[in-house]
């Protein structure tokens, strides 16, 4: 049985970076400020410079990546 990409890498092995070296790397578990509890990366999703800039804009400074 064939699992969803999100699903993936949500239960694969991650490391925990810094956001700043996160541009590229493909988001594993999903780290969701509140207010607004909206997902800024979802797992599998490619973290570009623009979730960079909103990470930051909350204060989240780690972000968890797939190994």
């Amino acid at each position: 049985r064939q699992m969803c990409i999100e699903t993936e890498a949500a239960l694969s092995e991650f490391e925990s970076i810094d956001v700043d070296k996160s541009a590229g790397r493909i988001c594993a578990a999903v780290n969701v400020p509140c207010p607004p509890a909206v997902p800024i990366a979802v797992s599998g999703e490619i973290i570009n410079e623009n979730c960079i800039k909103i990470y930051k804009n909350y204060g989240i400074l780690k972000v968890n990546v797939i190994k």
